[in-house]
């Protein structure tokens, strides 16, 4: 197919030419201006238990967030619907029009019909009433998801038709962009995740031992006597061995707090070191439980 035959009013090289600046400019927003961004994500809570500290790297998430959907929504309003003008140097300069122009002329060529995804990505319902794109829940992110989606395929398959290298490579290095930007976001939003919820369970779990810290110490002190008489000595012990034994086991996994339990029933009066060889048995340590 000859290169003449694309457009009556603009010539194939021109809408070409600005498919590829077009492609050149997502593709830095994607590799540079975005995960520059998206670095802000990597924060580490070093206090899980400041509350201030995880607010401001919440914040700093957020804030984030909303950064990486406003850069991609003027991408959007700047590249695809408007039309200015770009320096040629010496005081001169060209017209240049959004992706939509271009991508509308083409669509038009009867050659190029059988383009997979160029007529929907040539008319994306940007004009469409207020209340409609509400309604339908059509924003900029979405618009340009399905830019991310088409353009470079389209770029690939027209560069293919009309034998243009350039217009094939800078679609394919577009559509690699697109790909390592989508696993880099989602690395990070997972990270994001599980550092929240790695701080929550730590907090959760700081609140219950020191919860069964206070009732182990409540109730040592209950078993505590002033004085005691000599002869109460012994029942005294007992009582507080089984707190102590009582508060370990209750800590461990049900299954193996039964073992444990059925095993120094049998020790008589060594139920503490019973307990203690029972725990070293599976590598547990005693103390690590206070």
């Amino acid at each position: 197919m000859r290169i003449q035959e694309l457009m009556e009013a603009r010539s194939a090289s021109d809408l070409t030419d600005e498919l590829i600046r077009k492609a050149r400019s997502l593709s830095t927003l994607y590799s540079i201006t975005l995960p520059d961004i998206l670095s802000e994500y990597d924060l580490n809570v070093e206090d899980p238990s400041n509350e201030m500290e995880v607010a401001l790297v919440e914040k700093h998430i957020a804030a984030a967030t909303l950064r990486l959907a406003s850069v991609r929504s003027k991408w959007f309003t700047e590249n695809y619907m408007s039309v200015g003008t770009r320096s040629l140097g010496r005081g001169s300069e060209k017209a240049v029009v959004g992706l939509k122009s271009p991508l509308i002329a083409l669509s038009k060529v009867p050659q190029f019909k059988r383009i997979d995804g160029l007529h929907e990505l040539a008319n994306l319902p940007v004009n469409m009433d207020a209340a409609v794109r509400q309604k339908e829940k059509q924003t900029y992110g979405k618009l340009m998801d399905a830019i991310d989606e088409k353009l470079p395929s389209v770029m690939i398959q027209l560069g293919k038709l009309i034998e243009d290298m350039d217009l094939q490579n800078a679609g394919s290095s577009l559509a690699r962009y697109i790909r390592q930007w989508a696993t880099k976001k989602s690395n990070a939003t997972n990270y994001s995740k599980d550092m929240s919820t790695g701080i929550k369970l730590k907090k959760q779990g700081d609140a219950y031992i020191s919860t069964q810290k206070k009732d182990y110490h409540r109730n040592s002190d209950l078993v505590k006597k002033p004085e005691p008489k000599p002869e109460d000595n012994r029942g005294q012990q007992n009582l507080q061995v089984q707190g102590i034994i009582q508060h370990v086991l209750s800590q461990l996994d049900p299954k193996i707090a039964h073992e444990v339990r059925t095993a120094i029933a049998r020790a008589g009066d060594n139920q503490l070191q019973a307990l203690g060889a029972e725990l070293s048995k599976r590598g547990i340590q005693m103390e690590s439980m206070y």
